[in-house]
């Protein structure tokens, strides 16, 4: 996932009984130890690094990695890339870890200036509310969500936030005053936890996922996405802000004509015209940041607030329900230039799929 900008307004959320149960650990081992490798005058050595790699922030990193970016992001390159990170002189990045460049290019920059990591995991430390993170988390989570606790690890070598059922991992240090802790730190720590407790929702039909692979993962990252982004980054009126001279943000501004792409990208694909592979593109372009954190955003926030939260929240963990949904909310609201429905050919092969 990427790094997000939130324009919130926080306020009073009411603290359930079970997120009264859940509790949330800071772990900033792993960030700790790159910046002391960083800053130390002696030599690094490759039991360190074998060490660091088998702490548990690394080791359920590597877990999350492997499952949601792919085999090759593993324990064996994240050695190579600290490797030619912290003994350059003695270790060279293999060509077979060349798809690895672009994190030791990241690596490299927070050697040469990590004072930005102490900065940034102090603030932290001072002014984290885990109470304020978890209503947040849990205002959109459904009753049954179950109680547990969450791990919170600050790590190098993602650069950005994600989250899985092995925890949230941040890797973003860039300069952070105290008074932005709830501008930025909270919303975004509450979007990552959401992720965390909705993985207990996951129930997308196996034999459909498998037929339309990229097509329940288009939806599943709306969804998802979506649902974590309300819980994060709370509007009192999203579609005013899409409206507004103060939206800087491409998606927001032109949600209908990339919502109206997506829905060429699905005619094509469900009328045999294009492969699936046109489903990701649409939301995930070659050489641009995605779109699906803003556009399941806005689909949520229509749900919402056409049929209310209760039925946005029945849609957590059912993709294909998520997007149907946001088609009839979106005829209902009837504001077309703003936010379109899908084309009533889509719908009708979707609703095959059911």
């Amino acid at each position: 996932m990427q790094c997000f900008s939130f324009l919130i307004l926080w306020g009073f959320l009411g603290v359930n009984s079970i997120q009264a149960r859940s509790n949330i650990s800071l772990d900033f081992s792993a960030a700790e130890k790159f910046y002391e490798f960083a800053t130390r005058t002696s030599e690094i050595n490759v039991s360190e690094i074998d060490d660091l790699m088998n702490s548990e922030a690394y080791q359920n990193l590597f877990r999350y990695l492997t499952h949601n970016w792919g085999k090759a992001y593993n324990q064996e390159l994240y050695t190579q890339l600290f490797k030619a990170t912290f003994m350059p002189e003695q270790y060279q990045l293999d060509e077979k870890y060349a798809y690895g460049k672009w994190l030791v290019s990241y690596m490299n920059k927070l050697r040469k200036n990590p004072e930005p990591i102490k900065n940034y995991l102090q603030v932290i430390k001072d002014n984290f509310d885990e109470k304020k993170v978890l209503s947040c988390a849990f205002s959109y989570l459904p009753e049954e969500t179950k109680n547990d606790d969450i791990k919170i690890y600050f790590v190098v070598g993602v650069r950005q936030g994600c989250a899985s059922e092995y925890g949230v991992f941040i890797d973003n240090y860039s300069e952070l005053k105290p008074e932005n802790v709830d501008k930025y730190i909270h919303p975004w720590l509450a979007h990552e936890s959401h992720h965390f407790f909705r993985a207990q929702f996951n129930k997308m039909p196996k034999a459909e996922m498998q037929k339309h692979p990229k097509l329940f993962q288009s939806f599943y990252w709306l969804e998802t996405e979506g649902l974590a982004e309300r819980a994060g980054s709370i509007r009192a009126d999203l579609f005013a802000y899409m409206q507004s001279e103060n939206c800087k943000n491409d998606v927001y501004k032109n949600f209908a004509a990339y919502l109206k792409e997506f829905n060429s990208a699905l005619e094509s694909y469900l009328l045999d015209k294009a492969p699936d592979s046109v489903l990701i593109e649409s939301l995930q372009p070659q050489q641009e940041r995605n779109r699906y954190h803003e556009m399941g955003h806005v689909m949520a926030y229509t749900i919402e607030k056409v049929f209310g939260k209760k039925v946005l929240l029945a849609q957590i963990g059912k993709p294909l329900q998520f997007v149907l949904y946001y088609h009839k909310a979106a005829k209902k609201l009837d504001q077309t230039d703003l936010i379109p429905p899908l084309s009533e050919e889509v719908v009708k092969k979707l609703k095959d799929l059911e």
